[in-house]
């Protein structure tokens, strides 16, 4: 296989189900969604802000790279995972051919750990045999299996999620109220719900509904709602070739002009261009 090119894969991973003392409940916090897992000769790499509003797990096969935030430069070495959170800023640079692993997803969880840091941690034995066999898997396909590069990634994925410190967790899983109306709203996307509809479901009265969503989530429901919007177009934008016409329709928004004018307030920078440098981002 030319060692140059690059391979994407996508899949979309099930919600996983968490288990209580005393009863079953799928809770959607718990869904991990992998929307790219790639693997390529990292070339070029020098960018100074890539931001995203998704989770980026990275591994990389020799020294040669690294990651810059907070002035702090954190250099990708064989022996580091790293865990980066959405909206965080960092740069990124290298120094050399590198052989760079990496893997694009979202949560369930609707609050995440807060942007401005990443997570390392070193992998053992068995979690190195597991990058080992994916990035093999999928250099081998399309005789390799799409199925086990699910699995892969998501156990990857599941791992560096665990050794993320627990408090960092803290205060970011919302009642089951909220997580009801937070799944009404996900079912019905791109479509707007109104705050009485999803107060009746919650059980609440309007005014203290709309006073604990935003206590959960950070944000007023029609906020949430358009936050969920320019998120699910940014990775249409991304990962796909659709049309910024196409983008506007599924994504909810009148036309492609309003599309492109909320996009802009929310991302500082218009779908075009956010799509032409994601485009050389693509294998970061």
């Amino acid at each position: 296989m030319d060692e140059s090119a690059l391979f994407v894969y996508k899949s979309t991973m099930d919600k996983g189900v968490a288990i209580f003392e005393d009863y079953y409940e799928s809770r959607s916090f718990m869904g991990i969604q992998i929307d790219l897992c790639s693997f390529c000769r990292l070339k070029q790499w020098e960018y100074n802000d890539l931001s995203a509003p998704f989770w980026r797990w990275y591994f990389n096969d020799k020294p040669g790279a690294s990651v810059i935030i907070n002035k702090k430069r954190i250099a990708l070495t064989p022996d580091l995972v790293v865990l980066i959170p959405p909206h965080t800023v960092f740069a990124g640079r290298t120094d050399r051919i590198v052989g760079h692993l990496y893997i694009h997803f979202t949560l369930g969880l609707d609050r995440t750990p807060d942007p401005g840091r990443i997570y390392l941690h070193r992998p053992d034995a068995r979690e190195k045999r597991l990058i080992r066999r994916l990035t093999s898997t999928m250099l081998d396909l399309p005789s390799g299996s799409q199925l086990e590069v699910s699995f892969l990634s998501l156990a990857l994925v599941s791992i560096a999620l665990t050794e993320v410190p627990v408090r960092d967790w803290e205060d970011r899983i919302p009642d089951s109220r909220i997580e009801r109306a937070l799944r009404s709203m996900k079912t019905r996307f791109p479509l707007a719900v109104s705050n009485t509809e999803l107060a009746l479901e919650a059980r609440m009265n309007v005014n203290a509904f709309t006073r604990i969503f935003r206590q959960a989530t950070g944000y007023a429901p029609h906020q949430y709602l358009l936050r969920l919007r320019i998120e699910k177009a940014s990775q249409l934008l991304l990962h796909s070739s659709a049309s910024l016409e196409t983008i506007s329709e599924q994504t909810g928004f009148c036309n492609r002009f309003h599309f492109s004018r909320i996009f802009k307030q929310q991302m500082q920078t218009s779908p075009a261009c956010f799509r032409r440098a994601s485009m050389k981002k693509t294998s970061k």
